[in-house]
């Protein structure tokens, strides 16, 4: 028992309600028989469950992973700076051996070897080690349990998400937690057709921006940052293609909402933009930060079913 535990205000329990509802296989099983600290058995219980410790609005909460959830923010050119890529070749991963305990092994440490797709005992040779603490397969578990999620999360990860982007905002950035998943369109990576504010909306027919663009004929898409949470997605297309200010509305969601200066990424139907995961956030003077981020890759979740 703790000496001064924490009283329920500094917590932010929904956010532990819905792991628990939305993802109820992890568990976590460990006797703790040596020096620790509460942090540090935060962080093993988390990570056991795929998720961080962290302290958001000033309550202690997990970071899970948000690549299947909404975008809760975007960010181009109009409204970051400094905006720099790296990508790294890790080497080919064909397995992991994963260390964890047995209770079939009367709770030894047992090695359960995960493969990657496409290898099996017959090609696999490039194997790394993983070790899960608090992770246990009970002896119903055939299959490898959350030991064989967790491990298959990791090799998605490192396969899936190669790249870190970083950069710069101002007060863009306060509506986003770690974990957050975010929408990017900028000139550094080539992503998308470039960023602009709202200038008007006219009978909900016409949308005018404060930037032209040279563009092709063709259907495109607005995303809008409006004040509340929701992403808005308007069809259009563009009145002409030189140095385009105005673009009809084709379809799409209601308008109604749009905003002088909201902001706007625009993308051609059928191209992507970058939808990225925040990896970390680092505060500076002036409410600015510099904010990294890696490549939401949905498709993790997949892997690890």
């Amino acid at each position: 028992m703790l000496n001064k535990p924490l009283a329920a205000a500094r917590l932010q329990l929904g956010d532990l309600l819905a792991w628990a509802t939305e993802e109820p296989h992890w568990t976590c099983d460990t006797v703790i028989d040596q020096a620790t600290t509460v942090a540090e058995v935060l962080d093993l219980i988390a990570a056991t469950g795929r998720a961080r410790r962290t302290l958001r609005d000033l309550k202690y909460s997990v970071i899970r992973d948000g690549a299947a959830g909404l975008v809760v923010q975007q960010f181009g050119t109009r409204n970051t700076y400094g905006f720099i890529g790296r990508v790294t070749f890790p080497k080919p991963i064909h397995g992991f051996r994963v260390r964890v305990m047995s209770e079939a092994m009367e709770w030894q440490q047992d090695e359960l070897v995960v493969y990657a797709d496409g290898y099996g005992p017959d090609n696999a040779t490039e194997f790394e080690t993983l070790e899960l603490p608090g992770v246990v397969i009970t002896a119903q578990e055939f299959d490898g349990g959350n030991a064989w999620r967790l491990a298959r999360y990791h090799m998605a990860q490192a396969i899936l998400r190669p790249e870190e982007f970083e950069w710069k905002s101002d007060l863009d950035h306060l509506r986003c937690n770690m974990g957050d998943k975010v929408r990017v369109v900028h000139d550094v990576p080539i992503v998308g057709v470039g960023s602009a504010r709202v200038v008007g909306v006219v009978n909900d027919e016409q949308i005018t921006l404060d930037e032209p663009f040279d563009v092709e004929a063709g259907t495109y898409c607005l995303f809008l940052r409006i004040d509340r949470l929701e992403e808005l997605r308007v069809l259009v297309e563009p009145v002409t293609t030189q140095r385009c200010f105005s673009w009809n509305i084709i379809g799409g969601d209601d308008v109604h909402s749009v905003q002088y200066d909201d902001l706007v990424l625009i993308k051609r139907m059928g191209e992507e933009t970058l939808e990225l995961l925040i990896a970390s956030i680092h505060h500076s003077e002036d409410l600015q930060a510099t904010l990294k981020g890696v490549p939401a890759a949905p498709e993790v979740f997949g892997r690890s079913r």
